[in-house]
C-alpha cells in the first residue's frame, strides 16, 4: 500500500540526493492506494536514476534494520531460556 508513511520515507531519501531540487508527494484519494510524486532534479540527473537510487538505499537501510531486529529477538530470547533453565 502506498500512502504518508513511504510518501514521506521516499521523500526524505531522495531530499539527502545533492541533485535533487525539489520532492513533493500526494495522496489523490485516501482510497486509492497510490501516491504521486513530483521530483525535480539538476539538469546533471534525472528524476528516474533518483528515484532508483533511493530505493536501493532504502532497501540497503530497511535490511539492515531488519538483521538489527532478528538479532536482538534472537538475544533476547536467549537470554530469557537462559533465565528459565537456572
Amino acid at each position: 500500500l502506498e500512502d504518508h508513511t513511504l510518501g514521506n520515507t521516499l521523500r526524505m531519501e531522495l531530499l539527502r540526493n545533492e541533485g535533487v531540487l525539489f520532492v513533493g508527494y500526494k495522496v489523490p484519494h485516501p482510497l486509492d492506494n497510490m501516491i504521486e510524486l513530483r521530483i525535480q532534479t539538476q539538469p546533471t540527473t534525472s528524476p528516474e536514476e533518483v528515484v532508483r537510487h533511493a530505493v536501493k538505499n532504502l532497501k540497503t537501510e530497511f535490511k539492515s534494520m531488519l538483521e538489527q531486529f532478528d538479532q536482538g529477538v534472537a538475544e533476547l530470547q536467549a537470554e530469557q531460556e537462559k533465565e528459565n533453565t537456572s
